[in-house]
């Protein structure tokens, strides 16, 4: 019989941003592991490292914020994530709840939309993950040339997050959806991809980048 056991070990933000700057954070966070944070609302979230095929480092929330918001106050897509409510609102309002330490070694990460045959760019340091970036290529990756799946994203069970008190819940990726001017894409409780109004209250686990390589 074979017992599976965790380990912890102490990291500082400081050995992070090191690590970051000597391009060998793979070597101090393998994909997987876990950091805890309490954001200075007092909201305690934990944060899962990934990593994509160029070698970005990624830390996306494990489950959704306690609180769920809509994607954009009225049902439209319009401008895709760059025009988003929800952009605004992740890269000023919760930018600003986390810890400093944390925000010091966040790099602004160049995000890739094709909108209507038209390239649109934003540089954010907090995001929602991508269609893309969850569940890999498809026909939708033409839309988000620049992504590549995150490698914790990889089955329905790694894409299931829950919501507070709320248990199981649908969250929010950045995608818009193809096929309705109102929709955005959603993971839902089966960790398959589906649909929602823009204004409809969703849940939210942001992520940001802390290496490119």
């Amino acid at each position: 019989m074979k017992i599976i056991t965790k380990t912890e070990k102490e990291i500082t933000f400081e050995m992070l941003q090191e690590a970051a700057k000597n391009h060998t954070l793979k070597d101090l966070l393998k994909s997987g592991d876990q950091i805890p944070v309490t954001l200075k609302s007092g909201e305690s979230v934990v944060y899962t490292v990934g990593h994509d095929k160029t070698g970005k480092t990624f830390l996306f929330q494990e489950d959704c914020l306690d609180e769920t918001r809509p994607m954009n106050k009225k049902n439209t897509n319009a401008g895709g994530w760059k025009a988003s409510d929800m952009r605004k609102w992740l890269n000023a309002t919760f930018f600003a709840l986390l810890p400093d330490e944390l925000q010091a070694i966040i790099i602004p990460r160049k995000v890739v939309q094709i909108l209507n045959g038209e390239r649109v760019e934003t540089e954010d340091k907090v995001f929602l993950p991508s269609k893309t970036q969850l569940f890999g290529e498809g026909p939708w990756s033409e839309r988000e040339p620049e992504d590549s799946q995150i490698d914790i994203f990889k089955t329905e069970k790694s894409r299931v997050k829950e919501c507070g008190d709320s248990g199981t819940y649908w969250y929010w990726t950045s995608s818009p959806n193809s096929g309705n001017a109102s929709y955005f894409c959603i993971v839902y409780t089966s960790g398959n991809a589906s649909g929602n109004v823009a204004s409809g209250s969703n849940g939210v686990a942001p992520g940001f980048c802390i290496s490119e390589s």
